[in-house]
């Protein structure tokens, strides 16, 4: 399901989109691994890398706006069923809008 949450919402494998992928997740499930993975990253930042808040924080954001907005739990689809549709009608479907945040 992550990597099918990466096609459809645009997120890419970077740093920055890893972490908006999270957030996203937070926000779609409520999901104490992604609220864990959170906590950990912006911890680390704040004490080892600091720099790194401005992005971190615009990630952390975008994936959450993303993942309130869109009303389905993506992470119950079932994926394998839907392999043969194009990624573009299934974010129309589901109100992804067709973006590519990193």
């Amino acid at each position: 399901v992550h990597d099918f949450l990466h096609m459809l919402t645009g997120f890419d494998t970077t740093g920055g989109g890893e972490i908006a992928l999270q957030s996203f997740g937070v926000a779609q499930t409520n999901s104490l691994y992604n609220s864990m993975w959170l906590s950990v990253t912006t911890t680390q930042a704040a004490f080892l890398h600091p720099q790194m808040n401005p992005g971190l924080m615009d990630a952390i954001t975008e994936g959450w706006r993303l993942g309130r907005s869109v009303k389905t739990n993506l992470v119950t689809v079932k994926w394998e069923l839907r392999l043969h549709e194009q990624v573009s009608d299934l974010r129309r479907e589901y109100g992804v809008p067709d973006h590519s945040m990193m």
